[in-house]
C-alpha cells in the first residue's frame, strides 16, 4: 500500500506541475500573465503558513488566548488579499477570475511541498553531526 501511496503522489505532482505549466502559458497567452511563479509561490505561502498556523493555534487554545492564532490568521489573510487584487491589477476580470480560483487550489500542495523542501534543505545544510555517548554503560 505504501508503493500505491508513493506511486499516487508522484502521478499526481506530475499532474499538476503539467497543468500549472499549460495554464501559465494560456494566461500569457490571454492577458500576458502567468499565475504561477517564484513571486507568487512565496506569497502563497507567506499567506497560508500564518492561515493554518493562526488555526491550529485557536484549535489549540494555545497559551489560553486564541486571539494570538486570530491575529497571526488574519495576517495570512491580508497576504492574501492583496496577491488576490494583484491578480485582478494585472490581466482581465475573466482571466484573473480563473487565475485565482486555480491558485487558491493548487497553491495548497505547492506550498506544502515547498516547505517541506525548505525543512529538508535547512536539516541538509546545517550539517547536524550525530552525537555519540561512550561512556554509556548499555
Amino acid at each position: 500500500m505504501f508503493i500505491l501511496t508513493i506511486i499516487g503522489l508522484l502521478i499526481t505532482a506530475v499532474a499538476v506541475y503539467l497543468f500549472v505549466g499549460w495554464f501559465n502559458d494560456y494566461s500569457y497567452r490571454k492577458g500576458e500573465y502567468r499565475f504561477f511563479s517564484i513571486e507568487h509561490t512565496f506569497a502563497y505561502v507567506a499567506s497560508y503558513f500564518p492561515i493554518f498556523l493562526g488555526c491550529s493555534m485557536i484549535k489549540s487554545d494555545w497559551e489560553h488566548d486564541p486571539l494570538n492564532g486570530i491575529i497571526i490568521m488574519v495576517l495570512g489573510i491580508i497576504i492574501l488579499i492583496f496577491t488576490v487584487i494583484n491578480n485582478f491589477k494585472n490581466t482581465n476580470r475573466s482571466l484573473a477570475i480563473k487565475g485565482t480560483i486555480a491558485q487558491l487550489i493548487f497553491y495548497i500542495p505547492i506550498c506544502v511541498i515547498t516547505v517541506s523542501m525548505f525543512y529538508v534543505a535547512l536539516s541538509f545544510f546545517s550539517e547536524t553531526k550525530p552525537v555519540y555517548n561512550i561512556n554509556n554503560k548499555d
